[in-house]
């Protein structure tokens, strides 16, 4: 169910928990387009359950798993009963975690997991994805850490069997083919690590190994984004834990968050967010998220 919609964006408000949001559905109401921050994972328990997002149309069967990416625009449809498990979590949860932020870019909008086509992975998210129901339904100790665990656990399984398996750089022996994963991942890890500071195609195309040319080609195909693309996404997502977990002011955040400019930094997040960072503030203030 969505509680909080401003236009087609949904401020997910995550409760007791400062992280997550976990319900069973069993409502035979169908939801208009709409999308969030938080990654929502999708689980039918009985009968089937409908995703649009997009030309794309996913019908979900008892037990498959749908992932949605943050930011995706999405739309729900029910059968007349049935029920299904939703759970919905803040992405700020593996911001500090090293090589996360590279996979959860990399990751498509949806991604369907199924026993049939996906045998090595189902039954380790499956298992997972239960332990986090039953933990979320228990008053105990470290019962947010053990969410956690097990989230971290997901998407360990899920980032390495999709973004290892994608056919990147198809036209290279699959020996190159790993290197130059190998090596964008680390350049990747290196703009994550150090986006508040001032970085250039020229600097970036370096620390990979590779003529700027050739890197712009290679980073485009490896993560559906240029480089100046990136590291403005890295930095608008910094700039958003600050305005909700900090009292720096605007200019403040876009100076923390990487931005020369404060200009910049509004036109940026306008452009991304579809509100001014102070009005992304006070909306969180007045739901009681921030």
């Amino acid at each position: 169910m969505i509680e909080i919609l401003n236009g087609i964006r949904e401020t997910i408000h995550y409760g007791d928990s400062s992280h997550f949001r976990l319900y069973r559905n069993i409502y035979n109401e169908n939801y208009p387009p709409h999308w969030h921050v938080g990654i929502e994972i999708i689980v039918p328990l009985q009968n089937w359950y409908k995703v649009h997002i997009g030309k794309d149309h996913y019908t979900l069967e008892e037990n498959d798993i749908l992932f949605i990416n943050s930011g995706v625009i999405h739309s729900l449809e029910s059968p007349d009963k049935g029920e299904r498990i939703i759970l919905q979590f803040d992405l700020s949860l593996f911001y500090n975690l090293k090589e996360f932020d590279t996979t959860l870019f990399m990751l498509p909008s949806a991604v369907k997991i199924t026993k049939k086509d996906f045998p090595q992975i189902y039954p380790t998210i499956h298992t997972c994805l239960f332990n986090i129901i039953q933990e979320y339904n228990i008053d105990a100790p470290l019962k947010e850490a053990s969410i956690y665990g097990n989230l971290i656990q997901i998407y360990v399984a899920l980032c390495r069997k999709i973004i290892y398996d994608q056919n990147f750089f198809k036209d290279t022996a699959h020996s190159k083919r790993h290197e130059y994963i190998e090596k964008l991942m680390k350049t990747c890890n290196y703009i994550n690590q150090h986006y508040n500071e001032e970085l250039s195609l020229d600097t970036i195309a370096d620390i990979a190994g590779f003529s700027k040319y050739h890197f712009t080609r290679l980073f485009k195909e490896f993560t559906n984004m240029t480089f100046h693309q990136y590291l403005t996404k890295q930095r608008l997502q910094k700039s958003e834990i600050l305005l909700m977990d900090t009292n720096l002011s605007v200019m403040e955040v876009a100076l923390s968050s990487g931005f020369n400019s404060i200009s910049t930094f509004n036109r940026s997040f306008k452009q991304s967010k579809g509100c001014s960072a102070n009005e992304f503030r006070k909306k969180r203030v007045a739901h009681g998220l921030g």
